[in-house]
């Protein structure tokens, strides 16, 4: 199965997980690129602000299209209990070429987010086949070791 990993990581959580993922199953990783400026304490207010009101933004267009892939591998923190704008926006421009996904995420809490599931489905219309949400404590302290495993097996 041929699988892309696309994630958008403002602080690098997210693209430790989207490591970890491909160095256990392969597939090629791509960065979303947000393509405003979130960055330091207002980029940060910015960021919630514009993920809470459901802004899109502007991205660098993917260098891998995901029409060539059986499976997406999405990545993506929840701000202020939402998508980020970045994936939404790359969600928006790609979902039409996406077959098959999965969702993982690393945020404040990790508890399993079914606001952030169903978001995705709306804008890609099919069900996700796996999720994997990690809090930022039990990537700190190494404690997701399992659940990480537990999703790489759905993926196979």
């Amino acid at each position: 199965m041929k699988c892309l990993i696309v994630y958008y990581s403002r602080t690098g959580k997210n693209r430790k997980i989207a490591e970890l993922i491909k160095e256990k199953i392969g597939g090629d990783v791509e960065e979303i690129i947000d393509l405003k400026n979130r960055r330091g304490f207002i980029g940060w207010i910015r960021s919630g602000k514009d993920a809470f009101l459901s802004r899109d933004t502007n991205i660098r267009p993917s260098n891998n299209d995901p029409a060539n892939y059986d499976l997406i591998i999405i990545g993506t923190p929840v701000w202020a209990g939402n998508l980020t704008p970045a994936v939404r926006k790359y969600l928006k421009d790609y979902h039409d070429k996406i077959k098959s996904y999965s969702l993982f995420s690393v945020s404040g809490f990790g508890e399993k987010n079914t606001k952030i599931i169903n978001k995705v489905k709306d804008i890609l219309k099919k069900e996700p086949l796996s999720t994997l949400f990690i809090s930022e404590r039990e990537l700190k302290k190494e404690l997701y070791k399992d659940k990480l495993n537990m999703f790489i097996e759905t993926l196979k």
